[in-house]
């Protein structure tokens, strides 16, 4: 979800086609920063809304190699510095042993860093200041949001959406 820009033009839609045309056609027009809401996933309007790929697995993949070696030197640190103990006459850095929880670490890392990755991203932090576009937006409609800042004329945005089927338009201040 991308930070909702000012002023804006919103255009509701019934079904994802005619959503998925707007916003391509809205694309073809070299609008950028486009929004759309809608009630479940629809497949493949990231690519028709130019959205680049989430930076989130990166990080995760980042994480879960950081977890590892953690997990790793944690064990070895522990094994064969702090308290050295002969067990059947095994060395003290026996790294066969050392790979469950190598492997648990790094789920454990990777996990909670793509989960706090997720809340910062969407900003998914409580806010009691937010108004919502649309209460049907979550059940049934679809809405396509145009910021207008850089576009000269607002008429054209309202025209093109009409013509893609939109079954209702509003202009966001």
């Amino acid at each position: 979800m991308a930070k909702l820009v000012l002023p804006a033009i919103v255009g509701f839609f019934d079904d994802p086609d005619s959503l998925m045309e707007a916003a391509a056609e809205c694309s073809g027009n070299g609008w950028r920063n486009l929004d759309a809401y809608t009630p479940y996933p629809v497949h493949g309007l990231e690519e028709v809304m130019g959205i680049r790929r989430s930076w989130i697995p990166k990080v995760a993949l980042g994480a879960l190699f950081t977890g590892a070696t953690l997990g790793f030197l944690l064990q070895y640190w522990t094994h064969s510095i702090d308290w050295p103990i002969n067990v059947g006459g095994k060395p003290y850095n026996a790294w066969p042993a050392y790979v469950p929880v190598t492997f648990e670490s790094a789920v454990l890392v990777a996990g909670l860093t793509t989960f706090a990755c997720i809340f910062i991203s969407c900003r998914l932090f409580p806010n009691p200041f937010v108004k919502t576009l649309c209460e049907e937006i979550t059940n049934d409609r679809f809405a396509l949001v145009v910021p207008t800042k850089k576009i000269a004329n607002d008429d054209e945005v309202v025209k093109l959406l009409q013509r893609m089927g939109a079954d209702e338009i509003r202009k966001l201040h």
